[in-house]
């Protein structure tokens, strides 16, 4: 092991650190820097986790993105980048992701869990923030449904 990967596992573990505490920002910081030093899926699949729960789910996809290209066969990538598109409002997309996700591991719960829980019905795609803001304060898309599933992601990210 030379003393580039100490320094990038220092770092992950650190960016593991403040991700426990929410402090995804600095979660970020760290991950990205462990992976100017060397290119490994699990920093990138923890930095899309980190980068979705500071609302740059683009980033998140991104990372997501470079998880699949690097290791095909590894189900995280794919389940990092269906919840960056839910977020971003490509509901196809992220549905083929999962269910590719559970292809590649069907005894997985979380993937499990995401492929029951949706928001298409109440949260269209085509919304620009400030329209999306105001359908979540509307009764009619249920409020407390939409964040109870973010919350339910961030949680499950989290433990995932």
């Amino acid at each position: 092991m030379t003393s580039g990967q100490a320094t990038a596992k220092e770092l992950c573990r650190t960016g593991n650190q403040h991700y426990a505490e929410g402090q995804f920002l600095e979660a970020v910081a760290a991950y990205s820097k462990a992976l100017e030093m060397t290119e490994d899926v699990h920093l990138l699949s923890n930095r899309s986790a980190a980068c979705l729960n500071i609302g740059r789910a683009d980033l998140a996809l991104q990372d997501a993105r470079k998880c699949i290209e690097l290791k095909p066969t590894w189900s995280k990538g794919y389940v990092k980048a269906a919840l960056a598109l839910r977020i971003l409002g490509q509901y196809g997309e992220a549905s083929l992701l999962l269910e590719r996700a559970s292809e590649l591991d069907p005894s997985d719960q979380y993937i499990k869990v995401l492929e029951k829980t949706s928001i298409t019905e109440d949260y269209p795609p085509q919304h620009s923030p400030v329209d999306r803001a105001s359908q979540l304060s509307s009764p009619k898309i249920g409020f407390q449904n939409v964040c109870f599933f973010v919350n339910s992601i961030s949680l499950l990210l989290l433990l995932y």
